[in-house]
């Protein structure tokens, strides 16, 4: 799979860009936000229940609350460093693939 890199603090997913990953992931835009991050405690974000639409909102305007790396590909997303689940995405041959059958 071709691999494209983006730095999302100088260009940022927009929020139907973030929506679409929302789709993707299990836990809906709560799987993009990262809760460990200085401005999700800075925001007081960690007592509040958001509802995915807020949620896409508040990652499009401030892109630091996103876990990162996010990585798209195959229609799949990966959110955060998991190598598990990154090797499918990397196809057989590369590094963190899964061997052949």
């Amino acid at each position: 799979m071709a691999a494209e890199t983006r730095h999302i603090r100088n260009d940022p997913p927009g929020r139907a860009e973030l929506a679409a990953m929302a789709a993707l992931h299990p836990e809906g835009a709560h799987g993009l936000l990262s809760t460990r991050s200085v401005r999700y405690r800075e925001l007081g974000l960690g007592g509040r229940t958001l509802r995915d639409e807020e949620l896409l909102d508040l990652l499009a305007a401030d892109p630091r609350l996103l876990r990162r790396p996010l990585i798209l590909g195959d229609g799949r997303l990966v959110v955060g460093f998991d190598p598990a689940a990154l090797g499918p995405l990397a196809g057989p041959g590369r590094p963190g693939a899964a061997p052949p059958p």
